[in-house]
């Protein structure tokens, strides 16, 4: 079952194509067509609230897993920013500590998803982002 991301618009090939020309226009639309799908999966998750952790909708919401990885690890990598800006100005030194905390119920939260019943992309995209988020936990807690 692979995953399928729809064209954000048609491509139009002509009959006297070569093949490099139409396989560039494929490509440029494919291109075009995951920043379409990255932009709205960005604003689904800007809609989502950062506490309590609850983001099994917006996971499975149909978005390419690509889009839901990047926006992920964009999101960790500023988050981790802005709890070391918090040390770093004195105004939360358990900043590191408490982002360490927000990652391991991050953690914990897909233990739960993967417990229930997921389709193979499902799967598929659950044990990458537990992969990359085992990884983004354990660097914090390195920072600390």
């Amino acid at each position: 079952m692979p995953e399928n991301v729809a064209f954000s618009d048609s491509v139009h090939i002509l009959p006297e194509d070569k093949v490099e020309t139409w396989l560039g226009k494929i490509e440029k639309m494919m291109v075009i067509s995951l920043r379409d799908m990255t932009k709205l999966c960005l604003d689904d998750y800007l809609l989502m609230p950062k506490y309590p952790v609850k983001r099994d909708e917006w996971l499975f919401a149909n978005y390419p897993a690509q889009s839901i990885l990047v926006i992920e690890l964009t999101y960790w990598t500023q988050y981790c920013n802005e709890a070391i800006l918090k040390i770093q100005n004195n105004a939360n030194k358990r900043a590191i500590k408490d982002f360490y905390e927000y990652c391991q119920r991050l953690m914990d939260s897909m233990v739960i998803i993967v417990r229930g019943e997921l389709n193979l992309l499902q799967r598929t995209l659950m044990g990458a982002l537990m992969v990359l988020d085992v990884h983004a936990r354990d660097v914090v807690g390195g920072l600390d």
